[in-house]
């Protein structure tokens, strides 16, 4: 009978040490998505300033490069949000408009030899719209960084 007890209390203990990994693999994740949501943030800002300034530069290589840039990089931050949150949803919406905008665009760009110039203020419309969420956005993810206690 005490054999019994003993085994009952080692799967207990087993389930305890399971349960206490899961938990610290689930942290680890959301730190290192936060992280990289954090990384992302900036290089965007500076890509979506860059394509602003292509697009009024009539600058057609230089924008098809930043395209590609813009759709790769808005796309991996669409990834890491959670739509839950409303600042999330609204930024995740933006970020598909624009990545649907920039493919026209280049699209366009490619088969014209030079960028639309009504689609090309449609992708700064639409780079705007995401960039405007950066701010609220980083604050949103420091404090989940500042509450799960990593730096």
């Amino acid at each position: 009978m005490a054999g019994f007890w003993v085994a009952l209390w080692q799967i207990r203990k087993t389930k305890s040490s399971a349960d206490s990994a899961k938990a610290a693999a689930e942290d680890a994740a959301t730190r290192l998505e936060n992280s990289s949501a954090l990384i992302l943030i900036p290089q965007l800002q500076e890509c979506g300033s860059e394509l602003v300034r292509a697009v009024h530069a009539n600058q057609q290589e230089l924008l098809l490069k930043l395209i590609t840039r813009w759709r790769w990089q808005a796309g991996q931050l669409r990834g890491l949000l959670d739509d839950e949150e409303p600042t999330h949803k609204r930024t995740n919406r933006n970020i598909q408009t624009s990545i649907t905008v920039a493919g026209q665009l280049r699209s366009l760009t490619s088969e014209k030899g030079a960028p639309d110039a009504e689609l090309g203020s449609s992708q700064v419309a639409a780079v705007a719209k995401v960039t405007a969420d950066f701010g609220e956005l980083s604050q949103l993810t420091l404090r989940k960084v500042d509450l799960s206690g990593s730096a």
